[in-house]
C-alpha cells in the first residue's frame, strides 16, 4: 500500500494486513484513524557471500549437515510447527486466530513454495532432524531463504545461532549469487542472527492489521 485512496478501496474481509514502506507517518496516521493496529516491522536482508565461522560456531557448525527432507521428515517438521514452533508470529500472537490456524498457514506456506519448485531440507545432527530450512530460486543466482526453524528439545545449544548459516551454504554451494531473507521485528533470537551474519538491509515493511470480526464471533 502507498496511498490511502487505494487503502479505502481494499474490499471487505474479515481480515486485512497492511503492509507499507517505513518513513510514512502520514499513512500511518491514516491506518490508525480506520482502526488498523501495528503488528510488526519485516526486515528484508541479503548477503552475497558467506560468513566466516569461527570458535565454537565453527566446530558445531562441523557436526552437522543438510539434505533433501525425507516423508518422515516433513512429517516431523509439521508435527514442530503444529506444538507452536513459530510462536513469535503475528497470526500466533492474535487472540482472533488460533494456534493451529496459524500452524496451518505455515504448513500451507511450505506447500506452496514446493509446489512452485522450492526445496525443504532438513538439518542433521547424530542423525537426527533437528531442525529445517526452506528456499527458492529465482533467476539471475538469486536464492530465497523462506523460513527455517530448530527444534530446541533435541538440538544442542547454540545451534539455533547457524539455521540460516547452513541455509545460506546450501544456497552458495549450488550456485547462489545473492541471498534473501526476512525476519520479523517480534522475533528478537532472529534478529540477533541475521546481525551475526553480515546481511545488509534491502528495505523494512511496517504491518498493520485490522479485524472485521470479533474474538467473540469467531
Amino acid at each position: 500500500i502507498s496511498d490511502f485512496k487505494a487503502l479505502k478501496e481494499l474490499p471487505k474481509c474479515d481480515y486485512i494486513s497492511v503492509k507499507i514502506a517505513v518513513g510514512m507517518p502520514c499513512l500511518i496516521k491514516q491506518l490508525l484513524s480506520l482502526d488498523y493496529i501495528f503488528a510488526e516491522t519485516l526486515s528484508y536482508v541479503y548477503v552475497v557471500r558467506l560468513p566466516v565461522l569461527g570458535g565454537v560456531q565453527l566446530r558445531m557448525e562441523r557436526l552437522i549437515h543438510s539434505r533433501t527432507a525425507n516423508a518422515s521428515e516433513r512429517k516431523t517438521i509439521e508435527s514442530y510447527i503444529d506444538a507452536g514452533l513459530f510462536g513469535t508470529d503475528r497470526f500466533s500472537l492474535d487472540p482472533v486466530f488460533t494456534l493451529q490456524q496459524s500452524a496451518n498457514r505455515y504448513k500451507g506456506w511450505i506447500g506452496d513454495v514446493l509446489d512452485d519448485n522450492g526445496e525443504l531440507h532438513s538439518i542433521i545432527f547424530q542423525e537426527n532432524c533437528v531442525g529445517f530450512f526452506l528456499i527458492s530460486k529465482e533467476s539471475g543466482g538469486l536464492f530465497k531463504s523462506i523460513l527455517a526453524g530448530i527444534f530446541s528439545d533435541i538440538a544442542p545449544p547454540g545451534l539455533g545461532a547457524l539455521i540460516n548459516f547452513v541455509a545460506y551454504k546450501y544456497c552458495f554451494a549450488n550456485g547462489a549469487k545473492k541471498v534473501h531473507s526476512v525476519f520479523s521485528s517480534n522475533n528478537i533470537e532472529a534478529v540477533s542472527i541475521h546481525a551475526g551474519l553480515e546481511t545488509r538491509l534491502l528495505h523494512q515493511h511496517y504491518v498493520f492489521v485490522k479485524h472485521n470480526v470479533s474474538l467473540e464471533g469467531r
